[in-house]
C-alpha cells in the first residue's frame, strides 16, 4: 500500500515531520495549556464570522 507522502520530495517530508514534532511539543507547554479555552474561543469566533459572511450560509 502506498503512503500519502511516497512521491513527495524527502526534504519536504522531513520538514513536515519536524513541524509535527514542534507542534506536539508546543501543545504540552504550560502557557498553551493555561490558555486553551481562550485560544479555542478566539478560533470559534473567527470561524463564526467567516461562516456568517459566506454567501451559502446567509439567511435573508
Amino acid at each position: 500500500m502506498k503512503t500519502f507522502y511516497e512521491d513527495w520530495p524527502e526534504t519536504f517530508v522531513s520538514r513536515l515531520d519536524m513541524l509535527r514534532a514542534l507542534d506536539d511539543r508546543g501543545s504540552t507547554r504550560r502557557l498553551y495549556l493555561e490558555r486553551t479555552g481562550a485560544i479555542f474561543d478566539a478560533l470559534a469566533e473567527e470561524i463564526r464570522t467567516v461562516v456568517a459572511g459566506h454567501p451559502e450560509t446567509r439567511r435573508e
